[in-house]
């Protein structure tokens, strides 16, 4: 999906209970987002609940350990990304410039 800088972009942030580390990953994205000028509403979810709420999304993101219970999300034509470090703007950029890559 090319970048459009008139679109406001829905993400989701994904944990184990949605508590921990996804407030941390998208706090970290809002603040990444801003800074490419990116419109984005960032949402936080359990890797459970993910499962049924990706597909609504523009793309999900998620420690790498999550990606297997999401697989089922991606079964339905979810985007997911893994990362490694969820505070890492390095990390989270990386993953928004493979969204914004693929087709």
């Amino acid at each position: 999906m090319a970048f459009d800088p008139t679109k406001r972009y829905k993400f989701l942030c994904c944990c184990g209970a949605g508590l921990g580390s996804s407030q941390m990953l998208a706090s970290k994205l809002r603040m990444v987002c801003a800074k490419r000028s990116i419109q984005a509403k960032v949402d936080v979810a359990s890797a459970g609940e993910g499962i049924g709420a990706a597909p609504r999304y523009d793309a999900t993101f998620c420690n790498e350990n999550f990606l297997k219970v999401l697989a089922k999300a991606k079964d339905k034509g979810a985007k997911i990304y893994g990362l490694k470090n969820v505070i890492s703007a390095d990390e989270i950029g990386a993953a928004l410039d493979l969204f914004f890559s693929e087709g």
